[in-house]
């Protein structure tokens, strides 16, 4: 599967957090460590977050001019699987470098793609559920 690396601010002072985005069948997960931007130090520990589907409520690529300053923006229904994370809010933005911008965007291509697939099923479930229970 498709896997690019990211960066961005991490909550409390001037830290950043430094990781892989990486796209299974399963769910999109997230490793990372955190850096302190103003030492130059990188944290030893590596944590790992898995976002299921269902927690997912859309995903965006967006790039500047000339495509500098290459994004992923996450929206998610529940913050629980961010415990970890130290940007723990519903919306986050993922900074892409130069070199992955074309990866970052065929990423977010196959996770819409999941998002979709995964909308139809429950559509489908929830039709069928309610047809049944209309005979």
């Amino acid at each position: 599967m498709d896997t690019v690396t990211f960066r961005c601010p991490a909550t409390p002072g001037f830290g950043e957090v430094e990781g892989v985005l990486r796209l299974s069948a399963a769910a999109l997960h997230l490793q990372f460590h955190l850096y302190d931007a103003v030492l130059g130090v990188r944290r030893p520990e590596v944590h790992q977050v898995d976002l299921r589907w269902d927690g997912i409520a859309s995903a965006a690529y967006q790039q500047g001019w000339f495509g500098r300053g290459a994004r992923i923006d996450l929206v998610l229904n529940d913050i629980q699987p961010l415990a970890q994370f130290p940007r723990s809010e519903a919306g986050f933005s993922l900074r892409l470098p130069w070199a992955q911008r074309r990866a970052g965007r065929k990423l977010v291509d196959e996770l819409q793609h999941y998002l979709r697939d995964q909308r139809y099923a429950r559509l489908q479930r929830d039709i069928d559920y309610l047809s049944k229970k209309a005979d």
